[in-house]
C-alpha cells in the first residue's frame, strides 16, 4: 500500500494516511496540501508490458476532514509537478514532456472544479517550473518567455532573439 505520514517537528510520525488503500497501482509523484485537502499528480497507473509506464489523466483529491478521495481526469496525460496558486485558488499541473508534447500544463480551479490546458510549442527538453505571481504565470523556456494572465486567460510570449523583435498575443 501506499501511505502518506506526516512527522511532527522531532521526526515522529504524526499522522498516517492509508489513503490508497484500494488503489496499488498507482503512480504518484508530487503533492500539494491546502484547506485539509491533498492534491496529487497521478502520473502512471502501472507497467506497460514494454516496462514503461501505463499512462494515467488524473488529479487525485485527497479530502482529510471527510476521509474521501476523487479522481479528476484531465486532458492529457502524465501529470508530473503539481503547484499551489493560493491567491488565485489554482493548481498548475505540470504534464511530463517526455511522454507529452508541447509542454502541456493544466490549470485546475479549486473552487468549482473545472480546468482548462496551455502548452508551449517549445524545442526544450527540459520541464521548466513555472513562476506563480498573484496576476500572471510565467514561463521561461531556452529561447522563449511566456506571460499567462490568469484572470484574462490570455498569453503573451517574448523571444530571446535580440535580432528578431517578437511580441504575440493568444488567447486560449
Amino acid at each position: 500500500n501506499s501511505m502518506l505520514i506526516s512527522l511532527n517537528d522531532h521526526l515522529k510520525v504524526h499522522e498516517v494516511f492509508d489513503i490508497f488503500k484500494d488503489n496499488n497501482t498507482s503512480g504518484i509523484l508530487r503533492m500539494e496540501y491546502f484547506e485539509n485537502k491533498f492534491y496529487f499528480s497521478e502520473n502512471n497507473t502501472g507497467v506497460m508490458g514494454t516496462n514503461g509506464p501505463l499512462a494515467s489523466n488524473r488529479l487525485i483529491i485527497y479530502d482529510k476532514k471527510e476521509d474521501t478521495i476523487e479522481y479528476i481526469e484531465l486532458s492529457s496525460d502524465y501529470p508530473y509537478g503539481i503547484f499551489l496558486d493560493k491567491d488565485n485558488r489554482n493548481i498548475i499541473i505540470q504534464h511530463y514532456a517526455l511522454y507529452v508534447a508541447n509542454h502541456v500544463h493544466t490549470i485546475y480551479s479549486i473552487d468549482d472544479n473545472s480546468f482548462s490546458e496551455i502548452s508551449f510549442n517549445e524545442n526544450s527538453e527540459i520541464d521548466r517550473l513555472p513562476k506563480i505571481g498573484s496576476e500572471y504565470y510565467e514561463f521561461k523556456f531556452d529561447e522563449n518567455y511566456y506571460r499567462y494572465n490568469i484572470k484574462k486567460a490570455e498569453m503573451e510570449k517574448y523571444s530571446f532573439d535580440v535580432n528578431i523583435p517578437s511580441i504575440t498575443s493568444q488567447i486560449f
